[in-house]
């Protein structure tokens, strides 16, 4: 099934780096981070991570692909993103949601309205577009959290507004983004750091080894005690469920696409590397991936 979501992230927050993963989670297929910053692709043979420069072959990836796909634009990549689309109309519309994230302090405020504005003037309906806020007090409404967010949508789009969904406060999110898990992998039950651990002690592996594996246990265990809550923010993105569980594999055309596009550089595709190496480079172990790893 072909639907196409971007993520524009709003910042470096922890949680918002794992917007893209959770959207994967929800919907499957294919992954793509733009990122200019030069960091590793974790294993999964339809994750990559795409220059900002090299976004035209990332879309026409996307536009052929009869998978779902996640793209998520970071931070440092937005204004090049929306320039793209300035420069070819039309080319927002071709995505089926578009997500904002954001943190609830004033200069993220008003940073995520004028992105909004902005992907409107280009063609993005209001109800095209859904609001994750990351990072909220507990105790306070999300009108209350980002006021004047909300106070912009409700006075422009007072019959259109977005739905908007909450991340609460978490440590959670910052090990995830320290231990670099596969947020997808490890929501699905896909990957389990604790039968991985388990195994690695019986086969005797190193004492490093173990300690790497044992902090990615606690890591996987802080983003599970948020799994329900991740499931209610999907669900309020209006976000399909279409491939929770499956193992998406990319056909050999898009196997190919992504060989062309990304062979350089500027794009590492994931590469399969036993077990104790990737623990050591601070990667993800290969077993009981499905290829939808998030990377950062």
């Amino acid at each position: 099934m072909h639907y196409p979501v971007i993520v524009f992230n709003n910042s470096h927050d922890p949680a918002e780096r794992c917007a893209g993963g959770i959207v994967h989670a929800r919907i499957g297929g294919l992954h793509s981070t733009v990122d200019s910053r030069k960091a590793p692709v974790q294993p999964g043979a339809s994750s990559t991570r795409t220059r900002p420069e090299r976004f035209e072959e990332l879309y026409c990836i996307i536009a052929s692909s009869q998978e779902p796909c996640t793209v998520q634009v970071s931070a440092e990549c937005t204004a090049a993103v929306l320039c793209f689309m300035e420069n070819y109309p039309g080319t927002i519309q071709d995505f089926k949601a578009v997500v904002l994230t954001t943190t609830p302090d004033k200069a993220a405020e008003g940073s995520i309205i004028k992105t909004f504005g902005a992907l409107v003037r280009m063609g993005m309906s209001p109800s095209q577009a859904r609001l994750l806020v990351v990072q909220a007090p507990r105790d306070l409404p999300v009108d209350e959290v980002v006021p004047a967010l909300i106070t912009y949508l409700k006075g422009q789009y007072p019959t259109d507004i977005p739905a908007v969904a909450v991340l609460h406060q978490s440590p959670a999110y910052s090990r995830v983004v320290e231990h670099q898990l596969p947020v997808p992998a490890i929501l699905d039950r896909a990957i389990d750091f604790e039968v991985l651990l388990r195994e690695a002690r019986e086969r005797g592996e190193d004492g490093q080894t173990l300690r790497q594996l044992s902090a990615k246990v606690l890591a996987q265990r802080a983003l599970l005690a948020q799994r329900s809550e991740i499931n209610d923010a999907s669900h309020m993105l209006g976000l399909p469920a279409i491939s929770q569980h499956a193992v998406l594999q990319p056909t050999l055309s898009d196997t190919e696409a992504n060989h062309a596009a990304f062979s350089s550089s500027d794009a590492t595709p994931a590469l399969a590397v036993p077990m104790p190496a990737l623990v050591q480079m601070g990667e993800v172990p290969a077993a009981g991936d499905r290829g939808e790893s998030q990377h950062y």
